[in-house]
């Protein structure tokens, strides 16, 4: 059974048949607009709905800080206090967290056998605060130690490391037979404000 009528097709005058075309173009055109603006339109309004959200959320966390029986002065220093702390996990120095690194290794009982540092380069997303901009220091570490040891030096390094810093690659290795010493190879970006 076929939906078009192919008698009733060929009655339709070239007026009717132009008309019919002009719909159609006028259809494709319409969702080729739309999908290509509408949609993107969308997509940026959603993203601004999150970053307003993410903004409304600190706000309410502030108002919390302040309604909870504190002034507007203690809420201001608490806040104050939480940017010098994030601030104090940016050294101006890569030599600080790198002594630091040895010294939570040794903790744990992890053997750095060696540290490879590459140029320090400009945060791939700029950040600048108090006239000091963002530093990204790729590190590569190789490690000798136990699995105990390599999640509780990951742990030091997440909470003691005076710096910021995030993992980008994790290989480990089996060690010598018989034994549970492991090789490992922790790839890591330091980052530093100067």
């Amino acid at each position: 059974m076929s939906f078009i009528n192919m008698k009733k097709l060929k009655r339709i005058s070239r007026s009717q048949k132009r008309i019919i075309i002009v719909s159609m173009a006028v259809l494709v055109v319409f969702l080729a607009v739309w999908g290509g603006m509408y949609v993107p339109t969308q997509e940026w309004i959603d993203r601004l709905k999150k970053d307003l959200d993410g903004i409304e959320r600190q706000i309410r966390e502030i108002e919390a800080m302040i309604t909870d029986g504190k002034e507007m002065g203690e809420g201001i220093r608490l806040l104050e206090g939480r940017y010098q702390q994030l601030i104090s996990k940016f050294p101006s120095r890569e030599e600080t967290a790198l002594t630091s690194l040895f010294d939570l290794a040794s903790r744990v009982n992890m053997e750095i056998i060696t540290i490879r540092s590459q140029v320090k380069r400009l945060c791939r997303q700029p950040v600048t605060t108090e006239g000091k901009s963002c530093y990204e220091v790729p590190l590569s570490l190789e490690l000798r130690g136990s699995y105990q040891g390599l999640v509780e030096y990951i742990g030091l390094l997440r909470e003691s490391l005076p710096a910021f810093i995030t993992f980008e690659k994790i290989n480990i290795y089996p060690g010598k037979s018989g034994t549970s010493e492991l090789s490992i190879s922790l790839e890591i970006q330091l980052y530093l404000l100067a």
